[in-house]
């Protein structure tokens, strides 16, 4: 959980500097800029979703006894590579840009 809401925070960072408004005069006109709540709500019901999709194939991939360990290393090998490329990506392109 810890990792999944740093990955998602480093979206919503990169978000919110993409679409800053330093203008606004009511809480409103900051919440609705690109999109608003809805687009919000939409992302985050993604991931949820997204997320319980990749716990169920996880489990169903668990029920085959004979491929645990494989399986195991290879969820593994995964859940790096995509962290790896997501924080490489956000470095570059949002943090290298504040410096």
């Amino acid at each position: 959980m810890t990792l999944g809401n740093y990955l998602g925070s480093l979206f919503y960072f990169y978000r919110d500097y993409r679409n800053l408004v330093l203008n606004w005069t009511n809480i409103s006109q900051l919440f609705n800029r690109s999109g608003g709540n809805f687009a919000v709500m939409f992302l985050l019901a993604g991931e949820v979703f997204g997320g319980g999709i990749i716990i169920a194939l996880y489990a169903i991939a668990m029920t085959f006894n004979f491929a645990v360990l494989a399986i195991n290393v290879i969820f593994v090998i995964l859940l790096v590579a995509v962290t790896f490329f997501l924080i490489h990506h956000y470095q570059w392109t949002f943090w290298a840009k504040l410096k």
